[in-house]
């Protein structure tokens, strides 16, 4: 009964819950089981899971920026060769409080609830909970490495993902609600991180260029609970809910280098190539019941099978000019080619079916699992970002130095399922229709359709596997306007 383990749209698994199978076929907390794929394909991860995050209040502030910048041992998450910049062993740790607010500037008006199921949405709105978490606690420990000045940096960091809690709404209309103007609530509730330990080494190659390395061992759960809920004319009428969980390892390795040129700075950084590997997990879906049968309600129990995920190279270049004394600005740009992204997973072929033979709309499959292994792209576009910070120095006393930052942060976020492409509006119900009509029950193929019953099948078959139907990906731009400040008395520091 596959028809709700499609992709959901990013901020809900909104398929899960809206789409369920009739529920006619079930007992009031039946549970039901079914074959998973990897959780990128269910929906229970997203882009935010894979971007890591910066380190340092001042990088943050600065809207990211400062790759080229000289500065403690918390800039190696931006460059590992720009850790030179303190002259003794230095210790820092950083919590992080997250709140405030959020808005969009635009949304689809269209959301995919599976193959061919399209739900008009509008007045998108979005609010975050409070959350605290740790940063990272690092160690940098100045020394002379092969007659050079140079830098051993370690530590122990939240690589990607937080806890913040965030809730959603927007108005909905489709099949799912009956045509019904609907407002939709989800209620986004993560736990678990993504934490590694960190080497560095950087080195001074001459008066002018330093280079450096990372190693990073990552380990971390992630967890997720999601609510979702509809209502009509402010009741509630139906909700559903999702639970996630987990483990996953890796270990990479990042390179950079910087130029110093009087008060011009240029630098470069690549975090190279590497494979998450996700061991087994587990998603419990408790979807939305079928209006029309009321007090029946049924659990979704999904096995997550061990599956891996090849990142691709990120890359990074920068420049910053000391315009005076007190005053630094610069520039970043980040690049990833998320479109060579891949995953590999246990071969699975979906078992195509109809719950009544003789109508099309009634099309459903299930999943029967290979014996190898198969790799396929995860079919998303390549993503950029741009980072503008500056930093003025206040100097109040001889001993005293009180930094204030400003940054600008543009962000090429992917949105998974997001938008809906013709493919999936016009082409998938076609292949269904042909594939019911033509394989199913062996109709002649009409004359000026040059496609025979073998190809029919396949392409519908590999629409479903690889996820070109259900799985649309469109990208959006997040712009951060971020600040900080801190001060500095003699060898002691405070930064927020």
């Amino acid at each position: 009964m596959n028809t709700i383990f499609q992709r959901t749209a990013l901020l809900a698994l909104v398929a899960v819950v809206l789409a369920a199978p009739a529920a006619a076929q079930f007992a009031a907390s039946d549970t039901v089981n079914a074959l998973g794929r990897s959780a990128w394909e269910e929906g229970a991860l997203d882009m935010f899971h894979l971007t890591r995050d910066n380190l340092g209040a001042r990088a943050r502030a600065m809207g990211g920026a400062g790759l080229s910048l000289e500065y403690g041992v918390e800039s190696m998450a931006l460059n590992p060769a720009a850790i030179l910049g303190s002259d003794r062993i230095t210790l820092s740790s950083e919590a992080r409080i997250a709140t405030g607010g959020a808005g969009v500037v635009s949304f689809p008006s269209q959301l995919l609830l599976g193959p061919g199921q399209v739900l008009e949405t509008s007045g998108y709105r979005v609010s975050q909970g409070f959350a605290l978490d740790y940063g990272h606690v690092s160690l940098g420990i100045p020394l002379i490495l092969l007659g050079e000045r140079g830098t051993l940096g370690i530590s122990y960091r939240r690589h990607r993902y937080g806890p913040q809690q965030t809730e959603t709404r927007f108005e909905a209309t489709g099949p799912v609600t009956n045509d019904i103007p609907a407002t939709v609530g989800i209620g986004n509730r993560p736990d678990g991180g993504y934490d590694a330990l960190s080497f560095a080494l950087a080195r001074r190659l001459t008066s002018w260029w330093d280079v450096g390395v990372n190693a990073n061992f990552e380990s971390g759960t992630l967890k997720r609970d999601t609510d979702v809920g509809a209502a009509v004319f402010g009741q509630v009428v139906t909700e559903g809910s999702t639970f996630f969980s987990e483990d996953f390892r890796s270990q990479s390795f990042d390179v950079g280098t910087r130029f110093q040129f009087g008060g011009l700075s240029l630098g470069a950084v690549a975090f190279l190539p590497h494979t998450i590997k996700y061991d087994a997990g587990v998603l419990l879906k408790f979807p939305l019941p079928d209006p029309q049968v009321t007090d029946v309600a049924f659990r979704v129990e999904q096995p997550i099978p061990a599956w891996e995920m090849e990142v691709p190279v990120r890359l990074g270049i920068g420049a910053g000019y000391e315009v005076t004394s007190q005053l630094t600005v610069a520039a970043d740009v980040w690049s990833q080619k998320w479109s060579e992204a891949k995953i590999t997973r246990r071969d699975m072929t979906p078992v195509i079916e109809f719950d009544d033979p003789s109508d099309s709309s009634t099309f459903n499959y299930s999943w029967a699992l290979g014996a190898g292994n198969e790799s396929f792209q995860v079919q998303m576009s390549d993503a950029t970002s741009i980072r503008l910070g500056a930093e003025y120095e206040f100097r109040p006393a001889e001993n005293v130095r009180v930094p204030v930052w400003i940054g600008y942060r543009q962000e090429e976020i992917q949105l998974p399922q997001v938008a809906v492409s013709s493919d999936v509006t016009q082409a998938f119900p076609f292949l269904v229709d042909a594939y019911w009509r033509y394989v199913q029950n062996g109709d002649p193929i009409p004359d000026g359709l040059d496609l025979t019953p073998e190809q029919i099948e396949a392409e519908l078959l590999r629409q479903i596997e690889y996820s070109q139907a259900a799985y649309y990906t469109d990208s959006t731009k997040g712009t951060f306007i971020t600040f900080g400040a801190g001060v500095t008395w003699n060898q002691a520091s405070l930064e927020m």
